[in-house]
């Protein structure tokens, strides 16, 4: 049985978990220094920065569980919380899809695309969009697949270490 459950102060350590984990194996073979990645993760994903996310009201985090078990999650952004200002008039950013390493290619990320483009499209946003590493080629694909087209990039750092993320939108 599939769920996609709202969540807020009360998941903050399961958040932090699956944040971690998630993010480390995206990334663990791309950061040139081990002590970036660990501050990375203790900061980005700290108890606190991740309940003043959850507490953002232009914030939505959703858990997406497979038969009781936390396979994944998604971040959206709307206003202010965004992570980049002037991408597109009344649009919504998925800052984050999260599935972890052991539920991958199970369609699990395409249950969290599906909802947040029938979030926005209900919501009244003409556009999502979204930053993907420029060496996630498997991301790419994936978005490619939804209808994404690169419109920019942004630098994303990762303690010391500056990476390029492609920036996607698709137009609703």
């Amino acid at each position: 049985m599939i769920q996609l459950l709202k969540i807020g102060l009360e998941s903050v350590e399961d958040l932090r978990d699956i944040s971690c984990e998630t993010y480390y194996d995206t990334f663990k073979d791309s950061i040139v220094n081990p002590d970036d990645m660990d501050n990375f993760l203790r900061d980005a994903y700290s108890l606190e920065t991740l309940s003043q996310e959850l507490e953002n009201p232009e914030s939505e985090f959703f858990f997406l569980y497979a038969d009781k078990r936390l396979v994944g999650y998604l971040k959206l952004n709307v206003g202010a919380a965004q992570t980049e200002a002037d991408v597109a008039e009344n649009t919504l950013e998925i800052q984050r899809i999260y599935v972890r390493p052991s539920e991958k290619r199970q369609g699990f990320g395409t249950i969290l695309m599906d909802f947040a483009m029938k979030h926005a499209k209900e919501a009244g946003y003409d556009s999502v969009w979204l930053g993907v590493w420029e060496h996630n080629d498997a991301a790419q694909a994936f978005y490619k697949e939804h209808g994404f087209i690169r419109v920019g990039e942004h630098v994303y750092w990762t303690g010391n270490q500056a990476d390029t993320d492609h920036i996607l939108l698709k137009e609703i």
